[in-house]
């Protein structure tokens, strides 16, 4: 079961009131609001550190009076290099967030450069597979009569919580002196204030989980149900009635079985066991009549990328925000990082602005796959073919104002897909923007740049 606050769900703020808060906050004072949305890929410890260069570089790219980073929408382990941007802004004081001196965010957002993203977190994911999730599954018949007596259900103790605490280890170590917010603290606090009052100019972050009983997404986020422009979709905070650990959010997005068991979404505060019948009780022990509401699992098995959220959210300003701000225009900018660290990547690969149209009678040939694993093959890969039409679908609808970023691979090397990497391989990752490359992300960073300040003159 997934791991929760133990305290009743604090009071979230309406999407609505969110942004009309950001934009006081971060929009210049007249013309076109032009909100940033940012979209970071899975890809494990790859995508953390990719995701996290990424929002660096948009944050250097910002300019006193030009678009800002309003929202974050991440998947699996870009949601890691997410919450270590979002830990670093949420210490940072309120009038340094926004404004017209820019100076001091983006010297604090500087630091995701050294950030420990890429320490081995594996170790603790299989060290609580070996050492508790195994010999907890053999003695389970055991303990199932003491849960049906107590009318209790276990949260966390497994190779889950293992990971999280990872994180929150990882990203305790003494990288650096200045303010962050720890993992190991709510999810909530990032944006709100002891007070229950938003953070001034916090930008939104959406962590996508995929639902096991219909594929849909669960999303971990800070705003209530009052304005949802998520289609198809359900509120994780909502469902447990109860807020979780900023680790536990990014674990949200990253579980992959059969690295990680699913999460059950039992709310926090179950009736008193003497209320219930004894086959409900009796139920509880037995995970195909359990009442668990949902089980949350990688939010990749949905789509990769995190576009759909941020594509949705996008087009939920164009037409409330407008009305939110009394008629001044919202114009979003999508900016997709994408880890994929395939080193047969090349440029035809990577949909952006200036993309060829599409060839429909164009042959991509690969080696067949056998029949037996055909139906395996087409229900992974189809993910893939999701985040196809939504790369285009954002080109389209975005022209310009989309920006794509693509990892590419380490020389004649896949990156590995990993919760482990060497520091040499995060070195290249974080360099990988900037260096040249066929994929052309240098040549996609200055024309951010540009897009950027063009917006202020």
């Amino acid at each position: 079961t997934v791991r929760v606050i133990e305290a009743d769900l604090p009071p979230r703020q309406s999407l609505a009131t969110f942004f009309k808060q950001w934009a006081e906050a971060c929009a210049p004072r007249q013309g076109p609001v032009r909100p940033i949305i940012v979209a970071v890929s899975g890809g494990a410890s790859r995508a953390a550190v990719w995701g996290a260069q990424v929002l660096q570089e948009v944050e250097e790219a910002q300019v006193p009076g030009g678009p800002a980073v309003f929202a974050v929408s991440s998947v699996s382990g870009g949601s890691l290099g997410v919450a270590g941007y979002m830990a670093l802004l949420a210490r940072m004081k309120d009038e340094e967030r926004c404004g017209e001196n820019r100076d001091a965010r983006r010297k604090h957002t500087a630091l995701l450069a050294t950030t420990p993203l890429a320490d081995d977190v594996l170790s603790a994911l299989l060290a609580g597979w070996l050492a508790v999730d195994i010999p907890r599954s053999l003695l389970s018949i055991f303990a199932a009569p003491i849960r049906f007596f107590v009318g209790e259900q276990p949260r966390g103790g497994d190779r889950a919580e293992a990971i999280e605490r990872a994180f929150e280890q990882a990203w305790d170590k003494e990288w650096t002196g200045e303010p962050r917010a720890r993992f190991k603290e709510p999810f909530l606090s990032l944006f709100y204030d002891d007070k229950q009052a938003l953070r001034r100019g916090m930008p939104l972050w959406i962590a996508n989980g995929t639902e096991v009983q219909n594929g849909s997404r669960l999303l971990t986020v800070p705003v209530d149900k009052t304005d949802w422009p998520f289609r198809a979709s359900r509120d994780v905070l909502a469902l447990l009635n109860a807020d979780v650990a900023i680790s536990t959010a990014i674990n949200n997005t990253a579980r992959f079985p059969y690295l990680e068991p699913s999460g059950e979404l039992l709310q926090r505060k179950l009736p008193r066991k003497e209320s219930r019948s004894l086959v409900d009780r009796a139920c509880d022990q037995v995970r195909f009549c359990s009442r668990a509401q949902a089980e949350i699992i990688d939010g990749g098995y949905f789509e990769n990328e995190g576009l759909q959220t941020a594509l949705e959210l996008a087009a939920w300003l164009t037409v409330e925000g407008k009305k939110i701000l009394n008629g001044r225009e919202v114009w979003p900018i999508i900016v997709q990082a994408t880890a994929d660290g395939v080193a047969a990547l090349t440029l035809r690969d990577v949909m952006r602005w200036n993309s060829p149209p599409q060839d429909p009678g164009e042959a991509r040939l690969v080696s067949p796959s056998l029949q037996l694993l055909a139906p395996i093959a087409g229900l992974y890969n189809v993910r893939g073919g999701h985040s196809a039409v939504l790369l285009r679908a954002a080109r389209d609808a975005y022209g310009t104002s989309f920006v794509h970023f693509m990892l590419p691979g380490h020389g004649d090397r896949d990156v590995p897909l990993n919760w482990v990497l060497s520091a040499d391989t995060a070195a290249f990752i974080r360099h990988a923007i900037r260096a040249p490359h066929v994929l052309e992300n240098a040549v996609e960073l200055e024309r951010m740049r540009e897009l950027l300040k063009a917006e202020v003159k």
